[in-house]
């Protein structure tokens, strides 16, 4: 069995809610074997990691991939989201969130590391909206400030990429046609931040039910309009 050996910030493990060898593994972080904490002047709140090993994700390759499996692997990114906004630490935001970061574990995608985080929620004034401006290449939002934070900046910032990097690639293109309106919903409602990822995250697993149940082939797609 391959493992992968790195250094990690302490609060890798602390995001995982526990120290079980699958703890990590139930949210998408990267199975842990083990780790060895040395107090060092040099390097400070890190530990030495012993994780599975991935395989590196390819957008490319992903694309040419049956749509079930790209489902498999957006419905395992949000399921981490969701982890991610309700963790041990506070609401969390990936702030590297580029494929790279990613690898692929049984067809399931698991981020490789946990450093590119912050559970640092940005400060703000209410009499400057600006503070609370979220910037995209494409488009930019405005979040309301709350108690002197910008209100659930974090959670938005994770759905918003994961929207641009993999939604608006993986879940439409070739998806059953019956499908199709709950799915463009979905890539819809987080491009645009409508929904968070509790909604979103139920919306993906009513997708998953009506796939598994088999009733997408039914001629009547009625009951999967996006009005529901």
């Amino acid at each position: 069995m391959w493992v992968w050996v790195k250094r990690v910030k302490l609060n890798t493990l602390l995001l995982c809610g526990e120290r079980s060898a699958d703890g990590c593994s139930r949210v998408s972080l990267l199975q842990l074997y083990g780790y060895c904490y040395q107090d060092s002047n040099d390097i400070k709140d890190t530990v030495t990691a012993i994780t599975e090993l991935g395989s590196p994700l390819e957008m490319i390759t992903l694309l040419q991939t049956p749509w079930d499996e790209r489902f498999r692997i957006c419905l395992s990114l949000m399921r981490l989201l969701h982890y991610l906004s309700h963790s041990p630490l506070g609401s969390v935001t990936l702030l590297d969130f580029r494929p790279r970061q990613f690898v692929l574990v049984g067809g399931v995608l698991k981020v490789t590391d946990l450093d590119d985080a912050s559970v640092e929620e940005t400060p703000c004034s209410p009499s400057s909206p600006s503070d609370c401006l979220m910037e995209f290449p494409a488009r930019n939002f405005t979040l309301p400030c709350h108690k002197g934070r910008c209100q659930g900046i974090n959670e938005k910032r994770n759905l918003y990429n994961a929207y641009r990097f993999f939604f608006t690639y993986l879940l439409p293109h070739s998806a059953p046609s019956a499908l199709r309106p709950l799915l463009d919903k979905i890539v819809n409602s987080t491009g645009e931040l409508i929904w968070g990822t509790d909604e979103t995250l139920v919306h993906l697993e009513k997708v998953l039910d009506i796939y598994r149940n088999g009733h997408y082939l039914k001629n009547n797609t009625q009951a999967y309009r996006t009005g529901e």
